[in-house]
């Protein structure tokens, strides 16, 4: 049986079968399909179940506490330390901090360690990195900030075997092992 498609449908499938064959297949034996990585960060964890907090205050604004510098003003804002100069400042707040505990310290400024979960969703389905991150370009007002190309190997699919079967060997090649 012979099967008859526009010229236009095959040189797309054969554009296709040459990017499915020349592309980097990550380590990763034939078939396998691509899909775009996302992170979501669920905030209110419970301390046991989270990846990583952070010093949220009641505004929703974010302390570094290693930032001596906006640690150093905060705390001179509240008159928790004096501030001749810049460079007296630091010394201010490590002695500050010798005293204080740097929890007890944020607490009093009004901040709450606020724990989260970082959970990885995969969304959508793409035979070549190249498509998927074209996808990605053209979508990025709808994806979360950092989304990538995540390769997964479509073990033991007999559908997705005969698909790559089919594409890869329209340009004469046979599938990646």
């Amino acid at each position: 049986m012979k099967i008859e498609i526009p010229d236009e449908l095959y040189n797309k499938l054969i554009e296709l079968s040459n990017e499915l064959n020349n592309q980097s297949h990550r380590a990763t034996k034939m078939p396998y399909f691509i899909q775009i990585r996302e992170t979501d960060e669920v905030w209110g964890m419970d301390s046991g179940y989270a990846d990583s907090f952070e010093w949220v205050d009641e505004d929703g604004d974010t302390i570094d506490p290693d930032d001596e510098e906006v640690l150093c003003d905060k705390l001179y804002d509240r008159g928790l330390i004096r501030v001749e100069d810049e460079e007296n400042g630091l010394s201010t707040l490590s002695e500050y901090l010798e005293d204080n505990d740097i929890e007890d310290v944020l607490e009093e400024l009004g901040y709450s360690k606020c724990y989260k979960k970082d959970i990885e969703k995969f969304s959508n389905c793409f035979f070549t990195t190249k498509a998927a991150k074209r996808y990605i370009e053209n979508n990025q007002h709808n994806l979360a900030e950092g989304a990538d190309t995540y390769l997964f190997y479509a073990d033991r699919n007999p559908e997705m075997e005969i698909v790559f079967e089919f594409l890869c060997g329209l340009t004469g090649r046979k599938i990646h092992q």
